[in-house]
C-alpha cells in the first residue's frame, strides 16, 4: 500500500511504461469546490472567493467549511504554479521524481505568494508588488530558504510558515487596497495606518 496515500486527487497508472513521457494531474478537482467563472472574468486579488454561477460574480463562501474548500483549492492551485516555475527554471527534477506532486522548490516561493494573492494576474499597484516580494524574501531569510533548488512539501508551505504569512500579507493587501479604492487617494491618517500594517509583517 502506498505510504504516502493520494495527496490531493492526484491520479496516476502506476502500470505505465517508464519510457513513456505521463501526465500526473495531481491537482485538484475545482468543479467540486466551486464554479468556474467564463473567460475573461477575473477574481479579485487579496481574497478567498468562489465564483456563483446564479450572481455572475466572485463572492464570499457561506459558511466556515466552504471557505475552508474554497481556500484548500486556491492554495493548491497556487502550489502547482510555484511547482512549475521550479520545474521551468531547472530548480525541481522533473514529474518522474515527484508522481504525487507534493514538491516544490523555495526557488517557487515568490511565483506560489503571487499565484494565491493574484490568481487571475490583475494589474497591481507598484507599492503591491514591493511588499509582496519583500515579503517574501524576508520569511525565506528567517525560514532558512537560502538555497533555491532546496525541497519542500507541499504539507509545509499550505499549512507552515509560508501560509500564516500568506494569509496575514493577504489581510494587509486588502486594506491598503480598500482604503486606496475607497477615496482615491490616501489620507495622512490611511497611510500611517498602511506603514502600521506593513510594520506589523
Amino acid at each position: 500500500e502506498d505510504p504516502y496515500g493520494d495527496p490531493y486527487g492526484a491520479v496516476w497508472d502506476e502500470e505505465e511504461d517508464e519510457d513513456e513521457e505521463v501526465e500526473y494531474p495531481g491537482g485538484v478537482d475545482f468543479g467540486a469546490v466551486q464554479e468556474r467563472a467564463p473567460d475573461g472574468v477575473k477574481r479579485p486579488p487579496f481574497s478567498i472567493k468562489k465564483w456563483h454561477d446564479k450572481h455572475k460574480a466572485y463572492v464570499d463562501p457561506e459558511d466556515e467549511k466552504e471557505y475552508r474548500d474554497t481556500e484548500e483549492a486556491h492554495l493548491r492551485e497556487s502550489f502547482s504554479v510555484g511547482r512549475m516555475h521550479g520545474i521551468r527554471f531547472g530548480l525541481h527534477d522533473d514529474h518522474r521524481d515527484d508522481e504525487h506532486q507534493i514538491k516544490m522548490t523555495a526557488g517557487g516561493i515568490l511565483a506560489y505568494f503571487m499565484a494565491a494573492l493574484n490568481p487571475d494576474d490583475v494589474e497591481l499597484h507598484p507599492d503591491e508588488v514591493s511588499v509582496i516580494e519583500e515579503t517574501v524574501a524576508d520569511m525565506k531569510r528567517h525560514e532558512g530558504l537560502n538555497d533555491d533548488k532546496q525541497q519542500l512539501f507541499y504539507g509545509y508551505v499550505a499549512n507552515g510558515k509560508p501560509k500564516k504569512r500568506l494569509l496575514k500579507l493577504m489581510g494587509t493587501l486588502n486594506t491598503m487596497r480598500t482604503a486606496r479604492d475607497g477615496i482615491g487617494a490616501m489620507s495622512a491618517e490611511d497611510q500611517m495606518n498602511e506603514r502600521d500594517l506593513l510594520a506589523d509583517m
